[in-house]
């Protein structure tokens, strides 16, 4: 069985692992798309994550989907079946399939996530032939999803739980993204979902940029090329780019025009830095507060709050 395997900085290989074994309580999912996120290049270019060092071989990638290839003898008969073409969520433990609200169950600690050297040993992850996994972390496919787009499945919950969080502050809103990466660009599609009124991408290439445009941003600025943004001219801010001074810049860009302004932070923040220090070009889950909520740390009303993800 073939693995991507990385065993430190600029180290990655193609490895061949044991056959896979399936636990009495466990599935096995042939996995058949995986998506790379900014944390799996952190993790082949730098051997590390943030906090999180390769200290031993570490099986990348937790944006997968695949089919059900066999089930453990004590897997219940509700689970999905053999030949069930799946998505996965990616960490343990985590909220059942119909789960419609919070559980802080990605707080708990103890908990994992798919190709993460945060636990030791490290938690293997999913560019593999064959994945082990429990059933809970199953998530059915429709019919008519092609597995190809269905890999979006994980960085668009990402989006869509920062736009979930401003709730109806986004109807009707005029809506600044900054940074038109992957996560930047999905939550443009869940803004212009969610009724933004109007979306402006800015970014620092074009290529991104076009994509933005063809998910539903209204307006691109190329701030390589000179463009610059209004100033005080929007409701909501989604900070996606993940750099430090450009998250500075959005918040100025965002005062609020009908003191309803909101941030969303779509960008990774290490534990171990300060809020205002995202690592760059990494995703996390996002967070949004109103500039209204009440905070315990004296902050101007237009100023936002982030906060920090969980491990990856």
């Amino acid at each position: 069985m073939k693995a991507v395997v990385v065993h430190g900085p600029g180290d990655l290989r193609v490895d061949a692992l044991p056959d896979l074994q399936v636990a009495p309580d466990r599935v096995a999912v042939r996995i058949v798309y995986g998506g790379i996120c900014g944390s799996d290049l952190h993790y082949a270019a730098d051997g590390r994550n943030g906090p999180y060092t390769v200290t031993e071989p570490l099986v990348l990638g937790h944006e997968v989907v695949g089919v059900v290839a066999r089930s453990g003898r004590d897997v219940r008969d509700d689970a999905p079946a053999v030949g069930t073409r799946v998505a996965l969520h990616p960490a343990t433990p985590c909220a059942p399939p119909d789960a419609t609200g919070a559980t802080g169950l990605h707080l708990r600690p103890g908990g994992t996530y798919l190709g993460s050297a945060s636990t030791q040993p490290h938690t293997q992850g999913g560019f593999v032939e064959l994945l082990e996994v429990l059933p809970g972390q199953l998530r059915p496919l429709p019919d008519g999803l092609p597995l190809r787009r269905a890999v979006l499945a994980e960085p668009l919950a990402v989006a869509l739980h920062g736009v979930t969080q401003l709730g109806e502050r986004v109807r009707g809103a005029r809506v600044l993204v900054s940074g038109a990466g992957p996560i930047g660009a999905l939550a443009i599609a869940g803004l212009r979902h969610a009724g933004a009124a109007g979306i402006v991408a800015a970014d620092l290439q074009d290529f991104p940029l076009t994509v933005a445009a063809a998910v539903g941003a209204g307006e691109t600025v190329n701030l390589s090329a000179g463009d610059s943004v209004p100033e005080s001219s929007f409701d909501v801010v989604v900070e996606a780019a993940g750099g430090r001074a450009l998250a500075r810049h959005r918040v100025e860009r965002g005062a609020p025009r009908r003191r309803r302004a909101a941030c969303t932070a779509c960008c990774r923040a290490n534990r171990s830095r300060s809020p205002w220090r995202p690592s760059s070009s990494m995703r996390s889950r996002c967070s949004a507060r109103s500039a209204s909520t009440p905070n315990s740390t004296p902050r101007s009303p237009s100023s936002p709050r982030i906060r920090r993800s969980t491990r990856c």
